[in-house]
């Protein structure tokens, strides 16, 4: 070596390294380079004067990247061979850049620039370097001061693009396989063989009370539980000894633990089920190095089993308590459940019914009263599309019988498939008695047993439809017994009863099999004569006319006669409607009855007497109808004082609306109200109406008007209203609903009325003066005692009779009493 040689201190074993990396890949390990750059920065290597002219020619030779930099600016001063190569710039390029050119990423850029402000760009660092042709290398730098020249800096480089694509496919792979772990909805965790923890997905850092899952990592079970920041943590302390146990036998076993499942709490203070499950972790020798957890969140699976079960013991307490039987099948029939119902109806316990096929338990007896164990087979089988009801009886273990009701329903599971039967019966033994009980009331009469007008319309419609088709003759007679109402109203109701009871008794001995006897109410019966003619009806209506004469009725000791009015209708092409045949028969009894009662009258189309009762008839229906739908009108007719202004008087009048729009006096109809019984609703429809319309018309007046509002309207009361003692409460009742001051009001009766109905007229007066109404009586004079009655009557006013008034100016006996009235 001659005086400009340059001596290196380098050991044998980075030149071997050295020698290597020339012979090899071109790539010098980041040891071996450290360590070739402090031996180049070593000033007693350089023994000529000239030290950085010996540096560049000992750095133009070695296979390693070197440039020198200057400390100020890092521009580049010297680029041995081996950077040239590697970069692709030419030397004239890269002396007129800086170290910060050769970086690619600016945050690097920025911290090397730092690093050389503030003199301290000096070691290692990783950066990425963009070659002339586009390729990216990323470098291991090493920048060290130089000793012998305090203005330079030697930077190198080693090539750790493998390494750092690794290092990066590695992270992915971790980040992925992280992603991975915090998409798995259960919590997940791994310990090391002392229980610490190794790592973890989000969601169990989240349940532990981190955000993140390194905070876990190096953390034991207890170093959680005790954070003061996880205070809100459940389970119990005492329950951590146990987790290090549980990871103990995994790794001194081998053996997974499975399935610990605890109930713990939320944060909300809310019930959570968690099921964990621990494996051990090996190594590719097979050594227990750790522990794998898996954390599922149970708590919806049992709430559900909790419902289930509290749904499936509130069925079976529903199930026992139902007043039903039900029994539950599989697929095949055979019993799988067996209420206490049940129990009782087939005497079989469920511990004897329990996996029984349900034909050896439900035993059914067909229509030939055998048992037929393939009934309920068939019924089975004939229910597989819909729920199905039938009726049968049933022979229960001791051979008792019951009629039972009883519905199957199918049990299917989600997809439609079989899964059993539920078959639901009950006794219906006294269900169906009554049903027959009730179906027999609704045709026939309890008092006397007879077919009830209901059932006499259904046998007339028949025989109606009989005529039509087939020309077959019938009779119908209506039979109105006579001195009926005096046994009653003397004897009593009970009196009257066993009348009737004895009548129908009598008749019936006289009436043939295929005859429809009927009570249609009150005193009055009907007897359809199927396939009679007329001739033979007539000897059988006179037949039981003799008979009823015949009778006698005995009661306390006192006997009584009695008679029967027959009216007969046949049935013919005039007469083909049920109401019209009724009424024609009804009519004809009328007649018989006015004819001295007693007597047969056949009916004729042409009869005056039968016609003024059918018109009467046709009034019910149209009465009826207006009660019904508010067909009848209210007018007030203005009584004018020819003294007094201190009081307004007004008298109600009704109308009835018919079907042409016309208004019909009450003259018309009020007789056919009174013979069917009607004055009593008409009164009262009158009274409600009445103050409804001036309710509303009062509150409309202003509180001047009313504060001097001064009339009386006057309402007429009918007969038989005398007679109701519950007329005042209903008066009373109306005026308080509607809010009407009694003061307003006057009701009034005929002196007829009054006098013939004198002890209920007087306590009527008593109890309406007592609301604070006014009284009056009507047609006043018209009787021959009216004075003397007069005195008894706590009347208001009186309406004299107008025969008094007509000629008061002309007659003087009028005038004297008209005068000694008033």
């Amino acid at each position: 070596m001659n005086d400009k040689s340059l001596k290196i201190d380098i050991n044998r074993e980075t030149w071997h390294k050295l020698h290597q990396y020339c012979q090899a890949s071109g790539q010098v390990e980041s040891e071996v380079l450290e360590q070739l750059i402090l031996s180049l920065d070593q000033a007693s290597i350089l023994e000529n004067s000239n030290k950085l002219e010996q540096f560049q020619q000992f750095s133009d030779k070695i296979p390693v990247p070197i440039i020198l930099i200057q400390t100020v600016n890092a521009k580049i001063n010297y680029v041995n061979p081996k950077a040239l190569s590697i970069l692709g710039f030419s030397l004239e390029k890269l002396l007129t850049t800086s170290l910060f050119d050769l970086c690619y990423k600016n945050d690097q850029k920025q911290l090397l620039r730092n690093q050389l402000k503030i003199g301290n760009l000096q070691g290692n660092c990783e950066v990425k370097i963009k070659k002339k042709n586009g390729d990216m290398i990323y470098a291991s730098l090493f920048v060290q001061p130089l000793q012998w020249n305090k203005n330079l800096l030697m930077v190198s480089w080693c090539d750790i693009t493998i390494r750092y694509q690794m290092e990066q496919e590695l992270k992915e792979k971790t980040a992925f396989l992280q992603l991975v772990l915090d998409n798995i909805p259960q919590l997940i965790f791994w310990k090391d063989t002392n229980s610490v923890f190794l790592g973890c997905n989000r969601l169990w850092a989240k349940a532990a009370g981190y955000i993140e899952p390194e905070q876990v990592v190096s953390k034991t079970d207890y170093d959680i539980y005790h954070d003061p920041n996880n205070q809100h943590l459940d389970p119990p302390i005492q329950n951590l000894s146990y987790y290090r146990k549980q990871d103990l036998r995994v790794i001194e076993t081998g053996e997974p633990e499975l399935n610990f499942v605890e109930q713990k709490h939320n944060p909300e203070g809310q019930e959570v089920w968690y099921n964990t499950n621990k494996i051990p972790i090996k190594d590719n020798e097979g050594n227990i190095v750790g522990i794998l957890g898996t954390i599922e969140n149970i708590t919806e699976q049992k709430l559900v089993e909790r419902s289930l079960f509290e749904e499936k013991e509130l069925a079976k307490v529903t199930l026992n308590s139902i007043g039903e039987a039900v029994i539950t099948t599989n697929p095949q029939g055979i019993i799988e459940d067996f209420n206490p119902i049940a129990q009782q109806l087939t005497g079989f316990t469920i511990q004897e019914a329990i996996y029984q096929p349900i034909a050896n338990i439900l035993k059914l007896i067909d229509k030939t009263g055998k048992t037929n164990e393939n009934l309920i087979n068939k019924i089975l089988q004939n229910s597989q599309n819909q729920p199905k009801r039938h009726t049968g009886i049933l022979e229960n273990k001791n051979g008792e019988k019951c009629e039972i009701d009883i519905v199957i329903n199918l049990i299917r599971g989600q997809n439609n498939q079989i899964l059993g039967t539920v078959l639901i019966f009950r006794d219906v033994t006294q269900a169906s008695q009554l049903a027959h009980q009730l179906s027999w009331e609704a045709s026939h009469d309890n008092l006397t047993g007879l077919a009830n007008r209901r059932e006499l319309e259904k046998q007339l419609s028949l025989a109606i439809e009989s005529y039509k088709n087939e020309d077959v003759e019938h009779i119908l007679c209506y039979l109105d017994l006579d001195q009926f109402k005096i046994i009653n109203d003397t004897c009593g109701h009970v009196a009257g009863d066993e009348l009737l009871k004895q009548v129908t008794n009598l008749l019936q001995t006289r009436v043939r099999s295929s005859d429809i006897l009927a009570r249609l109410g009150g005193d009055e019966f009907a007897l359809l004569l199927k396939g009679c003619s007329l001739g033979k009806a007539k000897t059988i209506a006179n037949n039981l006319r003799q008979l009823v004469k015949n009778f006698r009725f005995t009661w306390d000791n006192e006997i009584f006669s009695v008679g029967v009015s027959i009216g007969i209708v046949s049935i013919n092409q005039e007469i083909q409607t049920i109401t019209s045949v009724i009424n024609a028969a009804d009519s004809a009894c009328y007649t018989a009855k006015s004819r001295g009662r007693n007597c047969v009258y056949v009916y004729k189309e042409s009869d005056d007497e039968a016609t003024k009762k059918i018109g009467q008839n046709q009034w019910i229906i149209r009465l009826n109808q207006a009660l019904d739908e508010n067909l009848f009108h209210l007018y007030s007719q203005k009584i004018v004082s020819i003294q007094s202004t201190e009081k307004v008087h007004h008298e109600v009048l009704l109308r009835l609306l018919d079907d042409s729009g016309n208004l019909v006096s009450p003259l018309a109809f009020f007789p056919s109200a009174e013979r069917y019984n009607l004055m009593e609703e008409i009164d009262q429809w009158v009274i409600s109406n009445f103050l409804k319309v001036y309710s509303e018309a009062y509150q409309k007046q202003s509180n001047l008007k009313k504060a001097n509002f001064n009339h009386v309207h006057t309402i007429n009361l009918s007969a038989i209203s005398v007679k109701n003692d519950q007329l005042c409460n209903f008066i009373e009742e109306k005026l308080s609903y509607y809010n009407v001051n009694p003061k307003h009001l006057c009701f009034e009766i005929t002196e007829t009325t009054a006098i013939t109905n004198l002890s209920q007229t007087i306590k009527l007066i008593e109890g309406i003066k007592q609301l604070g109404c006014y009284f009056a009586i009507d047609d006043f004079g018209s009787g021959m005692s009216s004075l003397s009655y007069l005195k008894n009557l706590p009347v208001d006013y009186l309406k004299i009779d107008g025969n008094f008034v007509k000629h008061l100016a002309d007659d003087s006996l009028n005038h004297c009493l008209v005068d000694c009235f008033h």
